[in-house]
């Protein structure tokens, strides 16, 4: 007797590939997404070491609403009075994207997503510190970056 796959608990055996195929993907989406954070979080610390940047890399916040969110790296003296987050660039969740970047709007901070292949070199790290400028106290403010052209704001 053939069985019913419309009227049976059992799946056909193409459906439940594809399922295992997907879940597979997804996994490898989620793992490549994290070792893509990792490998941020590593470079920002190791840059902003180079450079005499204060840091905290990663950085977490108690969101009442969704528990804690994890930043790459918070980097307090640069890109506006209240610091800059600095995070991946996942391409796969536009809506994660926008979640962030309210954090830290209702925080009044700066907020950079960045691709870790385009952080490369210490130049490009420099090129961000440029673009983001500084606002942390003239103590802070080293003999490093004024060579390295890093613009002071108030």
């Amino acid at each position: 007797m053939r069985p019913n796959w419309r009227n049976s608990w059992h799946k056909p055996l193409v459906e439940t590939a594809a399922e295992t195929m997907a879940q597979g993907v997804y996994e490898a989406m989620i793992d490549k997404y994290s070792s893509d954070r990792e490998n941020l979080t590593k470079l920002l610390r190791s840059h902003c070491v180079e450079f005499g940047v204060r840091y905290i890399a990663p950085y977490s916040i108690n969101n009442n609403l969704h528990g804690l969110v994890e930043f790459c790296a918070y980097i307090p003296d640069f890109g506006s009075k209240n610091g800059a987050f600095v995070d991946f660039f996942p391409e796969m969740n536009v809506m994660d994207l926008t979640y962030r970047r309210s954090i830290a709007n209702k925080m009044r901070a700066f907020i950079s997503f960045i691709n870790p292949e385009s952080l490369g070199s210490g130049a490009d790290f420099v090129d961000c510190l440029v673009d983001w400028g500084y606002y942390g106290s003239d103590e802070q403010y080293s003999s490093k970056m004024f060579e390295l052209g890093i613009p002071r704001y108030r």
